[in-house]
């Protein structure tokens, strides 16, 4: 349909190096907030939509003008029906009950239109898939023929999209974390009870229930290495030989529950969790020889 985008960003780089003694010392830290704003689109909504959740779940990402391009837009939820009586209570200004099929440990969603019922129209935004910062920090020291690599990835301020599980197959696995679902009054105010029949669209209405914060901070890189002193390589007529061991993605710091944080994707899969293959942890050891 045709549009126009505008992208605006500071980036900013502290380079360091210090001698220290035998301690030699180069850092570099790298930082970037980026910021997308849709300004114009070329069709008579004025507004694109799409992207896959779950099963039976549409166009959860949305762009209209004065929007990044790609954020999340579902209903709002307010909690978990505890009671009946609570279920029978939750009315428009005009009295209309908004969650008739609703029970006791559903999902309670907000009416943001005021009309009485849950539908499309009460969709609005509900998360970005975009980090409000990126960054990463760089080390590499030497001492006494020691030399260490340090490489830390930083994403922060993104929401990720949690379309894991299929909920239109009744007899697949939970994660464990649904141990902590409602199963009587009090017992939980945000996972809901767990029902083959689900009369209130709990698992296939389009809502923040989905939406996690995707942040997360990686240790891309670590390699340790040691090189022979001079006096030593020169007895084996080598000119420098160097032991090392090294790690990619050892470790990830994240409240994210699912597989990986580092979701990506295109404008209407950007930061949706389909089950994404985790990056591998490798580990690695070898040795560098120079004659």
């Amino acid at each position: 349909n045709g549009g126009s985008v505008r992208n605006s960003g500071i980036e900013a780089q502290i380079n360091y190096k210090k001698q220290f003694g035998p301690l030699y010392l180069n850092a570099s830290i790298n930082g970037a907030f980026n910021k997308n704003e849709v300004l114009d689109i070329r069709n008579t909504e004025k507004m694109l939509q799409g992207g896959t959740g779950g099963f039976g779940q549409s166009g959860i990402l949305f762009a209209k003008v004065g929007t990044p391009m790609g954020i999340f837009y579902g209903v709002k939820t307010a909690g978990i029906f505890q009671t009946q009586a609570e279920v029978d209570a939750y009315t428009n200004t005009g009295g209309k009950l908004i969650q008739p099929s609703a029970k006791p440990g559903d999902i309670r969603f907000v009416d943001a239109n005021d009309d009485g019922s849950i539908t499309d129209g009460d969709r609005v935004q509900i998360g970005a898939p975009f980090p409000k910062f990126t960054g990463g920090l760089n080390i590499n020291a030497e001492i006494y023929g020691f030399d260490l690599n340090l490489f830390l990835y930083a994403a922060l301020g993104q929401d990720i999209y949690d379309a894991t599980r299929r909920y239109d197959m009744n007899g697949t696995n939970y994660r464990a974390d649904w141990l902590n679902r409602w199963t009587g009054n009090g017992t939980s105010n945000y996972y809901p009870r767990v029902t083959f029949t689900d009369s209130n669209l709990n698992m296939k209405t389009v809502s923040d229930f989905f939406i996690h914060d995707g942040s997360f901070v990686r240790l891309r890189n670590l390699t340790l290495g040691y090189t022979l002193p001079k006096n030593i390589t020169e007895i084996i007529k080598i000119n420098k030989l160097r032991f090392y061991i090294s790690s990619e993605n050892l470790l990830t710091f994240t409240k994210y529950q699912g597989f990986d944080p580092e979701i990506g994707g295109g404008v209407f899969d950007n930061g949706v969790d389909q089950g994404i293959y985790p990056q591998a942890r490798t580990f690695m050891t070898g040795i560098n020889v120079t004659f």
